[in-house]
């Protein structure tokens, strides 16, 4: 039977505030009229009765954190009776189908971490564990629409200097980075004088499509941060050297995979990163990622210790 979200509306309002979970599951979901009650008081949280066919079999809600600006799906719930069928995982693809529309490449949610059927039902449609607890909850990530793919980082290797050297004379990425020579040499000394920098390949499963790099700022004494202890503030580069990959939220994608990189291989108390102010895709790419800008240092800046 097809699952669709449909509008609460005066007629099925009741219907929908009658619906509830089972018991053992009472203590996950707040009461939908909760819900309900939530999204006439802020704007930005969207609810949706789930019907398979004609019958309300559940209830879900969706919208924009107010202090991250992030989409989050707030609430799923399927009723008692209608549990076991798969309208739960129906409801979630025609949810992430919706939040597409919207133009977000990507989508949060939050469990009790003693959800475990809540859990195997998100990591069933693709969300991933970001390791974060907000609120004494799990958080939940999954990227959707053109993000919604398998990339991944390796480490650069000598069969990638030609490639690197054609992306890095691209009209594109020459106005940013207006010196391949010296970029070129970094990668070329990747094992002497810049072994403190980590070079990387990004990849769509079997295809290179950019190159990305984090680095320890103390090592590198660049003139643009104050930096007086190591292993304490680290910084990132990245291109995208496909075209068709441009403009697709494939920057956002790289940048949080170079932070967990530095979360997971060092004591990084923060990451800085400081772009042109005119490359706007690439300031925005980094306050998605939870950086903010320093006024006063004139950098992204992201706290992560």
């Amino acid at each position: 039977m097809e699952v669709s979200l449909r509008q609460v509306t005066r007629d099925n309002l009741r219907e929908c505030i009658q619906l509830k979970p089972s018991a053992e599951q009472q203590g996950f979901v707040a009461p939908n009229v909760i819900s309900l009650a939530q999204s006439k008081v802020e704007k930005d949280w969207y609810p949706l009765c789930i019907y398979a066919g004609d019958t309300m079999v559940g209830f879900a809600m969706y919208g924009i954190d107010a202090d991250d600006r992030k989409m989050w799906i707030s609430r799923l719930m399927i009723d008692e009776n209608y549990q076991g069928r798969g309208y739960g995982q129906a409801a979630l693809k025609r949810l992430i189908d919706l939040i597409e529309q919207h133009g977000f490449t990507e989508v949060f949610l939050s469990i009790e971490p003693e959800n475990i059927t809540a859990r195997r039902l998100y990591e069933k449609v693709g969300f991933v564990s970001t390791e974060q607890v907000i609120g004494g909850e799990a958080v939940f990530r999954r990227s959707i629409g053109m993000c919604d793919r398998r990339l991944h980082l390796r480490n650069i290797e000598e069969a990638d200097i030609a490639l690197m050297d054609v992306w890095l004379h691209k009209p594109y990425i020459l106005h940013w980075y207006d010196d391949p020579g010296a970029w070129m040499d970094e990668i070329k000394q990747r094992n002497g004088s810049f072994a403190f920098i980590h070079h990387f390949i990004v990849m769509d499963e079997g295809r290179p499509i950019g190159f990305c790099q984090y680095y320890d700022c103390y090592s590198a004494g660049e003139d643009w941060y104050s930096v007086q202890t190591p292993g304490q503030t680290y910084s990132v580069d990245y291109l995208i050297g496909e075209e068709a990959y441009l403009h697709k939220g494939y920057g956002k994608r790289i940048i949080q995979m170079l932070v967990d990189r530095i979360r997971e291989e060092t004591q990084a108390k923060e990451i800085v990163v400081q772009p042109e102010e005119e490359n706007l895709p690439s300031c925005r790419a980094l306050i998605s990622c939870g950086f903010e800008y320093n006024q006063t240092a004139a950098y992204y800046q992201l706290i992560i210790g």
